[in-house]
């Protein structure tokens, strides 16, 4: 048995999507078999993932100024930022997940989901994937689709050296994050994208997400609005995740 550090033993608390309900397993368990889960995930952990952080940052280290990326003319800027607003109102992705990943991969996992939710496909490769055999996919590959896909945007691909960028993102490494993750945790996401699709206010009068560029100019005051509206969804959803 190797010894197992603070740190450690709270990552394992994390990974076993223990946050705020230990206590019940606790007494079901009994003090020793509790301990003994617990050790055991750490250093498995410690073994798998030695170097890894994970990503505590308020609004998970993405801010209106490293979004500046999304500000500029490029072509694409526009499409990547309504997709991903729309990607915001068409997932429930946990703090459990969301600390696992680089805020380009944040930015890059909604872009992915407002693509799949809105066109009910999205590119791998040269191929397209639809909506359903999208879902009949483990878990780690359909996260790895889906961020991959947004980094066709210049946006995305510039975020790669702003915000948190602790992550390791070599061949399979986004993968392995993932399947780390307990499979309760994966399910809210993917029970999240089988609920009906929610459109914007300007596509949709009455049931449609609120749009703070509802009058839809492509210009750079309508790039500005989308950035500063995602920046404070993103601290909402930060506050009401970072406790559970």
């Amino acid at each position: 048995m190797m010894g197992v550090n603070e740190k450690q033993l709270e990552r394992a608390y994390h990974f076993l999507a223990l946050d705020g309900s230990w206590a019940s397993m606790r007494e079901q368990m009994g003090d020793s078999a509790f301990e003994r889960m617990i050790n055991a995930e750490a250093e498995r952990l410690a073994l798998n993932q030695p170097d890894s952080k994970v990503n505590s940052i308020q609004t998970y280290g993405i801010t209106a100024k490293d979004m500046s990326c999304f500000k500029n003319n490029q072509q694409g800027n526009y499409e990547a930022l309504e997709k991903i607003l729309t990607g915001m109102h068409n997932s429930e992705i946990p703090h459990k997940i969301l600390r696992e990943l680089n805020s380009s991969e944040i930015l890059g996992l909604y872009l992915g989901i407002g693509q799949l939710k809105t066109y009910g496909k999205i590119r791998k490769g040269k191929d397209d994937i639809r909506y359903h055999a999208f879902m009949t996919m483990d878990f780690p590959e359909q996260m790895s689709i889906l961020i991959s896909y947004a980094y066709r945007y210049n946006g995305i691909r510039i975020m790669k050296e702003r915000g948190f960028t602790d992550h390791p993102t070599g061949k399979g490494e986004l993968k392995k994050r993932m399947s780390q993750m307990h499979p309760s945790v994966q399910q809210q996401v993917i029970d999240s994208l089988k609920k009906p699709t929610v459109k914007s206010i300007k596509y949709d009068k009455i049931n449609g997400y609120n749009d703070p560029n509802v009058d839809g100019p492509k210009d750079y005051t309508g790039r500005r609005l989308y950035v500063n509206h995602i920046v404070k969804l993103l601290d909402k959803i930060y506050e009401k995740n970072k406790f559970r």
